[in-house]
């Protein structure tokens, strides 16, 4: 008996007026304690929230494990028999990277505009966009949106550009500081955690990226806190001393807050367990007495760019992937094209021989060779004959084919998208 589909309504989809969950506000003006506190809890409860609503670190694992041709592995088969052969034929991984590479095909082209209608003008805007189209082959930027898309189709559910200034890039004064420069590099999704409830990549409350860097790298870029840092880690790892060169991983979270007034401003914070490496205002921004003068953006946003593919507006992450619509078809092709190895392997006719005419030694030597003669005692046919094998139906073979072609559909990844025709 059917229920009410509305009670098998997400929910998202429920129009209600009641607390959803409960999260603490981030404020820069909380004491370290408190602020620590609140970034874990909200850390904490990104994560939670995301596997229950979406399953996404299980789903991330087996849409990589397909991507990668463990396509049996991830469908959870039962182990093989010692005669099945491990037959791997992997259409996702094909239709992926074709994908990947037809998407991204060239960097985009800047468009600059002439601020007057003069040929100095003109002039200028031109050679500026040649300019920023060299910076983006300098940072490489047609491969890193390339991972992205190779993200969003392996089935991440997101992608993710992080766009920032570099202050320690560019090119080096004579005091021995840097002139700082543009950093654009993809972020691989499973280091972010984004704060739980978020329906969509506009306003995100806060995002957190897990760092990795050496002790000394952190210890130079929190000097403040470098004791007490190689004090927690070495208590956490149980040694006395610990290497400068030890790689460790670290929150780096940017947030949304209020300040005393109302006003909606971006906070950036570091920590390592409970150590506040540092936190306070976006630093990406001029703040001055006249900040619209100096800023291109009204105020200071994340880092961070997030793409979205096959989504429904529910939540920032997508609902599904190409991998994971595809997945039923790749088991199949697997398991029609492990069948047709298996019958083919077995394609020799059987042999029987009659052990009153040939005796069991006698029938194991002979392995088949045209020169070998069998002598018997009476009628040749009955002491020995060939029992041919089983024949596949035409279904398997179509079957096969017809799993191929429906993943082909599922990336539309066709054979001229390809270069096969």
């Amino acid at each position: 008996m059917e229920g009410n589909p509305v009670d098998t309504l997400s929910s998202i989809d429920q129009l209600r007026e009641e607390m959803l969950s409960r999260s603490d506000a981030l404020s820069l003006t909380l004491p370290e304690d408190k602020f620590l506190e609140v970034i874990g809890r909200r850390i904490d409860d990104g994560v939670k929230f995301w596997n229950r609503e979406l399953n996404l670190a299980k789903i991330r694992q087996i849409n990589e494990m397909r991507y990668l041709n463990k396509n049996f592995e991830a469908s959870g088969q039962p182990d093989l028999y010692e005669h099945e052969v491990m037959y791997r034929d992997d259409r996702i991984f094909v239709s992926v990277e074709t994908l990947a590479t037809n998407l991204v095909s060239k960097i985009p082209v800047p468009e600059v505009i002439e601020a007057q209608e003069t040929d100095a003008s003109r002039e200028l805007a031109e050679n500026y966009g040649k300019v920023l189209y060299r910076k983006s082959e300098d940072l490489h930027l047609k491969a890193k949106l390339q991972m992205v898309a190779r993200h969003l189709l392996i089935g991440y559910r997101i992608g993710c550009m992080k766009t920032i200034w570099d202050f320690d890039g560019g090119r080096l004064k004579s005091d021995g500081s840097h002139v700082g420069d543009v950093y654009i590099n993809f972020v691989r999704p499973q280091k972010l955690v984004i704060d739980a409830e978020v329906e969509g990549p506009d306003k995100v409350p806060m995002v957190c990226e897990n760092i990795k860097m050496s002790v000394e790298e952190i210890g130079f870029k929190f000097p403040n806190k470098k004791d007490e840092f190689i004090k927690k880690v070495g208590a956490l790892t149980g040694k006395t001393h610990v290497g400068m060169n030890t790689p460790v991983a670290f929150w780096e979270c940017w947030f949304s807050y209020f300040d005393e007034k109302g006003n909606l401003r971006e906070g950036l914070g570091w920590k390592y367990h409970d150590v506040a490496l540092d936190y306070g205002i976006n630093p990406f921004y001029n703040y001055d007495e006249d900040p619209v003068k100096t800023n291109f953006l009204d105020s200071p946003p994340k880092p961070y760019t997030f793409f979205n593919f096959l989504n429904t507006g529910k939540w920032i992450f997508d609902e599904t992937s190409l991998t994971e619509q595809a997945a039923s078809q790749q088991d199949i092709l697997e398991r029609r094209g492990r069948q047709i190895v298996e019958s083919a392997d077995q394609a020799t006719s059987a042999k029987v021989f009659n052990t009153q005419m040939i005796s069991a030694p006698d029938a194991e030597k002979y392995v088949g060779d045209p020169r070998q003669n069998i002598l018997v005692k009476g009628d040749v046919r009955m002491a020995f004959a060939r029992i041919p094998p089983n024949e596949l139906g035409r279904v398997v073979f179509e079957d096969k084919i017809d799993a191929r072609r429906e993943i082909d559909n599922i990336f539309a990844t066709h054979a001229p998208l390809r270069g096969e025709r």
